[in-house]
C-alpha cells in the first residue's frame, strides 16, 4: 500500500486560516482511501472516506457519524460523461511542504 500526505487549506476567504492533515493511502487492490488524523469512527477507524469501483460503479464510501459503523455510500456512476473518451492519468504526487512519500 502508498501512502502520501497531503495538507488541506481553508478555502473561505472570510474564514480564518485553517489546515489539516490528509493521509492518502492508494490499496494494492485498487481503493483509495483518506484519513485524517484526529478523526475516527465508533470503532477506532480513522480510514473516514473511500473510494473504489464496486460492481462497476465508482463508489464513495463517507463515515460521517462517529456512532455509525456503516459508512453513507454515494453511486458517482450518473455523473460520468457517456461521451468522454479521456485517456489522460495524473500522477499523485506527495506534498511538498508535509513530508516524503512513504509505504
Amino acid at each position: 500500500m502508498e501512502r502520501y500526505r497531503a495538507i488541506l487549506t481553508e478555502q473561505d476567504p472570510k474564514a480564518p486560516p485553517t489546515k489539516r492533515e490528509v493521509d492518502i493511502y492508494v490499496a494494492d487492490h485498487g481503493q483509495v482511501w483518506l484519513e485524517f488524523p484526529g478523526y475516527e469512527t465508533v470503532a477506532g477507524d480513522s480510514l473516514l472516506i473511500g473510494v473504489e469501483v464496486w460492481q462497476g460503479k465508482l463508489q464513495t464510501m463517507v463515515w460521517n457519524e462517529p456512532e455509525i459503523e456503516d459508512p453513507q455510500t454515494t453511486v458517482l456512476e450518473q455523473m460520468r460523461r457517456v461521451d468522454a473518451c479521456r485517456t489522460e492519468f495524473y500522477e499523485l504526487a506527495p506534498s511538498r511542504t508535509a513530508g516524503d512519500r512513504y509505504e
